[in-house]
């Protein structure tokens, strides 16, 4: 049976998802409950809390809090609800859980330890909270009802979230809106976004790729450095001050610089080049100017999702 969600073990748990972070940590699945543990459809994708490989809640329709009730947990929207919900971070300095909802096109944030809703952000269609009416809000907002859209704090389709818990931000792969997004983790304000532009309204150039975090950019699918196509996970070195981008349709995976958003390069395996890239074979290392193409080789990369 397929499903969807977010597991927590403790780490005297028996683990039965595919991949982890932390120590008492999420794990983020998309696969196959052993028989011990609560099983739901794939229509019905939900948010679980397991400690020592037993069920002991979820988080979605009207609970707002982990819950022990045995309920049964369907595809929706609103405050607390869940549609395709994936991309878990943990912010365990502040208590907070965000949650990347791409099929409601919001990012939300729950209290780590209950599960309770605090807000989401995204384009809102319709309210009946203190989220606005229309539009972006400013900041964390709860009682919105979330669209796809293109401008600045909207979202279209986010995957993967990722947070700079030092500097206080968090980062977004916007994917049909072919940008990395960046945002104030308290507060939830845009930062600015970076990817290849056909148009802008703000600091972004209304042409070519951004090489800073701008604002009111147009963005579009490209596959020159720095441009984006469907990208999906997200990784950050803070070490080093480098962010990392899946670049899955360009069958590539790009280094950008944490600090400003400049392109640094790329790898993968390549057919032609204007740069530091090969003209054909797999990369050495990060390089510039090359044209991608998917291949099976040896660090070559075919529609590549996860990074970590």
């Amino acid at each position: 049976m397929r499903v969807l969600g977010i597991e927590k073990y403790r780490l005297s748990g028996r683990l039965k998802a595919k991949a982890l972070t932390l120590s008492s940590f999420l794990i983020f699945f998309f696969g196959c409950f052993e028989s011990e543990i609560q099983q739901n459809a794939a229509s019905e994708p939900t948010l679980y809390k397991v400690s020592n490989g037993a069920w002991i809640g979820a988080t979605a329709t009207a609970t707002n809090s982990f819950t022990t009730n045995g309920g049964f947990f369907a595809s929706s929207t609103g405050d607390s609800l869940f549609s395709f919900p994936q991309s878990p971070a943990v912010d365990v300095i502040r208590g907070s859980l965000y949650v990347a909802d791409p099929a409601n096109n919001e990012i939300v944030k729950l209290n780590l330890a209950t599960g309770t809703f605090v807000g989401a952000l995204g384009y809102v269609s319709s309210n009946f909270g203190n989220c606005p009416s229309s539009g972006v809000p400013a900041t964390w907002c709860f009682g919105g009802l979330f669209k796809g859209f293109m401008g600045d704090g909207a979202f279209s389709s986010p995957g993967g979230i990722v947070l700079d818990l030092q500097r206080s931000f968090f980062y977004v792969s916007d994917s049909k809106n072919y940008r990395v997004a960046k945002y104030n983790l308290l507060t939830g304000a845009f930062v600015g976004a970076i990817g290849a532009l056909n148009g802008s309204t703000g600091t972004c150039p209304s042409s070519g790729v951004s090489n800073t975090w701008c604002t009111g950019g147009r963005f579009a699918t490209s596959s020159v450095d720095g441009g984006l196509a469907d990208q999906s996970s997200i990784a950050l070195d803070i070490t080093h001050g480098y962010i990392y981008v899946v670049d899955t349709a360009n069958n590539r995976a790009q280094i950008f610089a944490l600090a400003s958003g400049a392109f640094v390069g790329a790898i993968g395996a390549v057919a032609g080049t204007t740069g530091t890239c090969p003209s054909s074979g797999v990369t050495p290392g990060w390089c510039t100017g090359g044209s991608f193409i998917a291949g099976s080789a040896d660090g070559a990369l075919n529609t590549p999702g996860g990074i970590a």
